[in-house]
Formats: C-alpha cells, sequence, structure tokens
C-alpha cells in the first residue's frame, strides 16, 4: 500500500534478472556480427538473447583472457534447459560448423567455449582456487610470453 512505484519496478527487475539464465561465449572472430551470431544462437535456442560485449563493458573485468582470441558474447536464456542447450550444442565446435556458407572468410581453427556466468563470477578467493594452473619448472620471475611458450600455444 505505501511502496513507490519506482521500488516496486526495481523489485520486479531483479526478480527477473534473477531469474533468467546467462552465459559467456568465447572465441567469437571478428567478423562475426550480433546478427550472425543471433542466427548461430537462435536456430538452438529461440528465447535466447545475444549481446557483444564491448571493451569498457564492466564484466570485463573478470575476463583477463589470452586464449581464446576473439570477441565476447553474453546469452541470456530463459530457462536453465535452454542454457544446457546452447552449451551442450556450442562448446568446443568451430565456428565454421555453424556457418559453412562465410568459412573460407573466417578464421579456421576459431574454437567457440561457452561458459556459465555463475561459474566465472566468483568471489576472488574461489576464483583464483578455481581458476589455478600449476606449470612445473618455471621461473619465479616468468611473464605471460614465457607462460605460454611453456604451455606450448
Amino acid at each position: 500500500a505505501g511502496v513507490n512505484v519506482d521500488e516496486s519496478i526495481t523489485r520486479q527487475e531483479k526478480v527477473k534478472q534473477a531469474k533468467t539464465h546467462r552465459a559467456l561465449l568465447f572465441g567469437i572472430p571478428v567478423e562475426i556480427d550480433r546478427l550472425k551470431l543471433r542466427k548461430i544462437i537462435s536456430k538452438i535456442s529461440r528465447k535466447s538473447r545475444v549481446q557483444i560485449l564491448r571493451e569498457n563493458d564492466p564484466l570485463r573485468e573478470y575476463l583477463r583472457l589470452i586464449y581464446p582470441p576473439g570477441q565476447i558474447a553474453l546469452i541470456t536464456a530463459e530457462a536453465k534447459k535452454d542454457l544446457a542447450k546452447l552449451t551442450e550444442a556450442i562448446d568446443g565446435k568451430t565456428i565454421n560448423s555453424f556457418l559453412p556458407r562465410e568459412s573460407e572468410h573466417l578464421a579456421e581453427r576459431a574454437v567457440l567455449f561457452i561458459r556459465n556466468e555463475s561459474s566465472i563470477k566468483l568471489d576472488d578467493s574461489a576464483r583464483k582456487k578455481r581458476c589455478r594452473v600449476i606449470i612445473r619448472n618455471l621461473s619465479f620471475q616468468a611473464d605471460e610470453l614465457n607462460v605460454l611458450t611453456r604451455i606450448g600455444t
């Protein structure tokens, strides 16, 4: 009765955001725009929304990536099963398998990876523990270049 209209709208938006399921798609070639990506996603899950993240997006603070190269997209699905279906259909596949007519223009080995947003956006201590990679016989003064050569990419 005494609730402000603006407060009720923000509560509704918060509830809606809590119900949505979001994932991040990595390794998208630069030649692929949002419409082409939307076409790929809509074949798997009709009601999913696609947004390509820009460089100044706040979500990128979690995503200091070396591999895979390319753009990052945020996919918002309505249901958890849609997100599972997208993950199963896209993860580890090349972009050429989804766009065969345009494959000569795209990078040949552009592999797509999709990860649930909740598994990426953890608190710092849990994220450091989960994202840890152990590389043996590496100098303490090693930089990114040394690590990449040791991994072999």
